[in-house]
């Protein structure tokens, strides 16, 4: 079936593996993502002789790349500060917070401005951030960097 899905043999195939859904399927979420890279889960998708075979990790990346992550943390620490009785944990999540609300607001407001350029000038708003990156460009073209 999954040859007739891809429409070529496995061999001939590329595939991304992104094991990060399986973390929440507790006591043993790791473990299966483990198991599940290094072919030895019931069902070893990643052993079945493809082409290539790529691994994308979304737990490695920092909170404020994945704005999802940032919002379900507030909102987790939002339930937290109301309802818990945990001292300890009330002081976590509300630290939690004042690091997230920033990231939070300036995605907002990039989305907002976005939403509006796209409203009032179409795809024509797209010409603004690609002049402010030929801006920034041309202004650090110039400087000389120290070698590494």
């Amino acid at each position: 079936a999954l040859v007739d899905l891809l429409g070529k043999p496995i061999a001939e195939s590329n595939a991304l593996c992104i094991p990060t859904a399986s973390y929440g399927h507790a006591p043993r979420g790791f473990h299966r993502a483990w198991r599940f890279i290094n072919g030895v889960a019931k069902t070893p998708m990643c052993q079945l002789g493809w082409k290539s075979l790529g691994v994308l990790e979304l737990t490695a990346l920092p909170s404020t790349t994945v704005m999802t992550i940032n919002v379900t943390q507030a909102v987790i620490d939002a339930v937290t500060i109301v309802s818990s009785t945990d001292i300890q944990k009330r002081n976590d999540a509300r630290a939690r917070s004042f690091r997230e609300w920033p990231a939070i607001v300036a995605f907002t407001l990039g989305a907002a401005s976005g939403a509006a350029g796209y409203a009032f000038a179409g795809l024509g708003a797209l010409a603004v951030p690609a002049f402010l990156c030929v801006l920034l460009a041309a202004r650090y073209a110039g400087l000389q960097h120290p070698a590494p």
